[in-house]
């Protein structure tokens, strides 16, 4: 590779993810060899449950490392065997039943699940096509913002809502108190 290709993209080089994960700070990272088991057990996992089927022709798609980290990780055992095969260079005998603990401990400590999701998909990116992590990455703040957005606009109209609720309340109760009449600020819908 050229220096002047690598000055120009910080990620170049870094290959995996730091995380706090089970109790250890871990690095996440898919070396080439274990990307293929990943590929093996999570296609075996997902077809055994019946998530994936033969199409008209009888075929059954082969998933890659490509399409299973990105598109298969809202299936919690794919999820678990992405994380699984990402910390195995550090420790070839941890095992899924440590990891499922680990993604547990890791929510109710108040992490989140998208967190490691954004981590291991990071990770692998890193690991496959380290220049594409800069727009990755400028993608997830893009939706970050819009997201943001959405909730506060959320949050404002019910909080609109709730002041005109209020509102109408006074009236209401006003009327029925008495103190004031009926058409005085009820108008017809």
């Amino acid at each position: 590779m050229k220096k002047d290709m690598k000055d120009k993209n910080p990620e170049k080089g870094k290959r995996g993810v730091a995380i706090e994960f089970a109790g250890k700070h871990r690095l996440l990272k898919y070396p080439h060899g274990l990307v293929g088991d990943f590929e093996q057990i999570a296609y075996d996992s997902l077809k055994k449950s019946g998530l994936i089927e033969r199409d008209k022709e009888g075929n059954i798609s082969v998933l890659f490392a490509d399409a299973l980290i990105p598109g298969w990780l809202g299936n919690a055992k794919v999820f678990s065997l992405a994380l699984l095969y990402g910390l195995k260079h550090e420790d070839a005998e941890l095992t899924i039943e440590v990891v499922d603990a680990g993604i547990d401990s890791y929510i109710e400590d108040g992490g989140s699940s998208q967190d490691l999701w954004r981590a291991i998909v990071e990770a692998y990116r890193l690991a496959r096509d380290p220049s594409s992590v800069v727009s990755l990455k400028q993608n997830w703040k893009t939706l970050d913002e819009i997201q943001k957005t959405m909730q506060d606009a959320a949050e404002l109209e019910g909080k609109t809502r709730l002041k005109g609720a209020k509102d109408s309340l006074k009236v209401i109760q006003d009327i029925i108190s008495g103190s004031k009449p009926p058409d005085s600020e009820l108008k017809p819908a």
